[in-house]
């Protein structure tokens, strides 16, 4: 990795990043497929679009196993390998419910799905407990990957890589077996989400990204200027070698549509495509909705640097949303 003083010009890096290499991954998919792509530096091919169980998700499948398992089920048929759940994905009353779902549901096919969950415990011990619950609830006996979940405050990288924090955890999770990669989530401080990237010895990292955004995160405002996920945290990533999966993609669905601030789901989705990254870890939250975009995904041909800017700039007003 280079030195945290080397300055690196941002823009450019992204320039020849994408040229060189997205192109190809892309072109090398029939049109019927839907295309995969390394996970940084894990060896691991995924699906360019992910399967999220988050609260977006949760809230609108009104705690229906049924449409769940629908949606799941096509997800598999469509060619897509990666899902991705967290202990804190519930549904009130019930805890855990996205983890329970994907259990029940993806069991029989473990052996063909890369399977992703998140802890929020910031020490060993939690840590060990969260991963053990969720085994026991997605019925498997290792994780492909494990998350430190919404990594938001500075003080919480220092607890994170003290002897009982929970990178002691995931290390021994990792030597064990257990856990084949772990990883960091965010999508409040980029400038935190900067500093774990040089701190750590993470394999992932799933940040927020989407065209509203790509200067002004979630967390920004006015007179407080924070490094950009996209501008900053992804290029530091992407040096390392660690796999980049962008979230909020689609701003919870707030960006998405005909009016001014706003795009369709095929836009925003070649978008991020159009960046190093990984996957889009998206909420499908129907099967139209699911088979939309999977279809958007087959069609991906990368953005020119002129279309990614003319599309931040319609999107300009829906920034701060």
């Amino acid at each position: 990795m280079a030195s945290s003083d080397k300055k690196i010009d941002r823009r450019d890096f992204l320039k020849t990043t994408v040229a060189a290499g997205l192109a190809a991954s892309a072109a090398g998919a029939q049109p019927t497929e839907l295309p995969r792509r390394e996970l940084g530096k894990t060896g691991v091919e995924v699906s360019v679009l992910a399967f999220g169980g988050g609260s977006h998700f949760l809230g609108r499948v009104d705690g229906s196993e049924e449409k769940v398992r629908a949606l799941i089920e096509r997800a598999l048929e469509l060619g897509i390998n990666y899902f991705d759940t967290a202990a804190g994905y519930t549904h009130r009353p019930q805890v855990r419910l996205s983890e329970t779902y994907f259990g029940r549901i993806l069991a029989p096919h473990r052996d063909r799905i890369f399977l992703a969950s998140k802890a929020q415990d910031r020490d060993r011990e939690g840590m060990l407990r969260s991963v053990e619950k969720s085994l026991e609830l997605l019925r498997t006996d290792h994780l492909d990957l494990i998350q430190m979940h919404s990594l938001s405050r500075f003080e919480e990288l220092d607890r994170l890589e003290a002897p009982d924090g929970a990178l002691t955890a995931l290390r021994e999770l990792k030597d064990q077996g257990v856990v084949r990669f772990y990883g960091a989530t965010g999508h409040y401080n980029p400038a935190v989400l900067l500093e774990a990237v040089r701190r750590f010895d993470i394999d992932t990292l799933l940040i927020s990204m989407n065209a509203a955004q790509a200067k002004h995160p979630l967390s920004m405002s006015p007179g407080q200027p924070l490094a950009a996920f996209e501008e900053e945290v992804l290029p530091a990533a992407v040096e390392k070698g660690i796999g980049v999966i962008a979230m909020k993609v689609m701003g919870q669905a707030s960006i998405v549509g005909h009016g001014e601030g706003q795009a369709t789901p095929e836009e925003l989705i070649r978008y991020d495509l159009s960046l190093p990254i990984a996957a889009c870890d998206i909420g499908h939250t129907s099967i139209p909705i699911l088979e939309q975009n999977v279809a958007a995904a087959r069609r991906f041909a990368p953005m020119t640097s002129g279309e990614m800017a003319a599309l931040k700039a319609r999107l300009a007003p829906s920034a701060r949303a």
